[in-house]
C-alpha cells in the first residue's frame, strides 16, 4: 500500500466482509481492537510497518491462514494469538515472540 498510514480506525470493524487486509509498508504502531471484528479475513499482511504490540483481539480472527509479520518491531504475541487454529503461515516468527506460546510449534511442525 505505502500510504504512510500511521493509524487506522476502529471503524474498520464495520468492514466485516473483507478477506484480506494488505496495510503493508505503512507507518503503523498499533491496530485497533475493531481488527477483531473482521471474522472472514483469511489473510493479513501487516509487514514494513512499526507495530510493537497486537490487540487481543487479534485472536478472534478464526478465519486467518496467513499474517504477515516481517519489519515490524513486535518483541511479543499476545496469548489470543493461539485461537487461530487455521493459521498456517506466519511471516517473521522470532524465538522471542514465541516464548511461552505453544502455537509457534505447531507452525513449526
Amino acid at each position: 500500500m505505502d500510504n504512510n498510514l500511521s493509524k487506522l480506525p476502529d471503524e474498520i470493524g464495520k468492514l466485516v466482509n473483507l478477506n484480506w487486509l494488505d496495510i503493508h509498508n505503512n507507518k503503523l504502531v498499533n491496530l485497533p481492537r475493531g481488527i477483531g471484528k473482521l471474522t472472514k479475513l483469511t489473510l493479513l499482511n501487516l509487514s514494513n510497518n512499526q507495530i510493537n504490540k497486537l490487540p487481543a483481539e487479534i485472536g478472534q480472527l478464526g478465519k486467518l491462514t496467513a499474517l504477515d509479520l516481517s519489519y515490524n518491531n513486535l518483541e511479543f504475541l499476545p496469548e489470543e494469538i493461539q485461537n487461530l487454529k487455521k493459521l498456517d503461515t506466519v511471516a517473521s516468527l522470532s524465538t522471542k515472540m514465541c516464548s511461552k506460546l505453544e502455537f509457534c510449534s505447531r507452525l513449526a511442525a
